[in-house]
């Protein structure tokens, strides 16, 4: 996101407030095939958003460059009516590959002096048919000391003492990953039934990883039978009918 809603400076605003709050989210969702949904959402409160725009922050600002830097993504922003700003970034993908190419899109359109989300996400299929997700998640800032976002200036060491005192207060980033079937194997926080939810840490990154049970048959294989099954039960009915004209 080449977006002056510089993520950096949002979050330098959030931990320089005493009643502010940002919530960060990914969301992603995968069938059997490989074939799903990947989701960020940023949403600010409305004390923060107050405190961005009286700094000379447009935090809707930059949406186009973000369009343009990441076409693949379908970007919509929301100014609830209880006050605030939200901003979500969406995409379809089909297959691995796809899942990856997006994923390192999105990093790669955030620039230097913003923050990180993820590294190396993931998505492939195990033999025996199990789908593993598996990368790095968290919200890290910026490692040039003094970095400017969006018109607030930060220091590095300044952020890094709020974060640890303050950082889980104001400032919420969570991961979530529905797969195609429950899970064999998981590192997440919270699990409800193919759902799991990581609590990601501002300030540093933290591994994740997911494997699900065998989701059977995809639903392309799940179509033909049906299409054959509905042939078979055509051809039976019309043999049948034959018959009973003969006799």
């Amino acid at each position: 996101m080449r977006l002056r809603l510089t993520l950096a400076a949002v979050v330098a605003a959030a931990l320089g407030a005493s009643a502010c709050q940002l919530r960060l989210a990914t969301d992603i969702a995968v069938d059997a095939d490989l074939q799903g949904s990947f989701e960020v959402a940023v949403a600010l409160d409305a004390e923060l958003t107050r405190i961005l725009r009286d700094a000379g922050v447009d935090v809707l600002a930059g949406l186009e460059e973000l369009r343009a830097d990441a076409p693949g993504w379908t970007v919509q922003r929301q100014e609830p009516a209880s006050g605030g700003v939200e901003v979500r970034a969406r995409a379809r993908f089909d297959g691995s590959g796809d899942f990856a190419a997006l994923a390192a899109s999105l990093q790669e359109a955030l620039d230097e002096d913003d923050a990180r989300l993820f590294e190396d996400l993931q998505l492939r299929r195990l033999e025996g048919g199990a789908i593993a997700f598996d990368g790095a998640v968290g919200l890290v800032l910026p490692a040039a000391p003094g970095a400017r976002g969006a018109g607030v200036g930060f220091d590095r060491d300044d952020l890094e003492r709020l974060l640890a005192s303050r950082g889980d207060e104001l400032v919420r980033y969570d991961v979530r990953v529905t797969l195609p079937a429950p899970p064999r194997r998981h590192d997440a926080d919270r699990v409800d039934g193919r759902s799991l939810t990581w609590r990601a840490p501002v300030g540093q990154l933290r591994p994740v990883d997911a494997v699900s049970e065998d989701p059977g048959p995809g639903v392309l294989v799940l179509a033909l039978v049906a299409v054959a099954a509905a042939v078979a039960s055509a051809l039976l009915v019309t043999t049948v009918r034959r018959r009973w004209r003969r006799r």
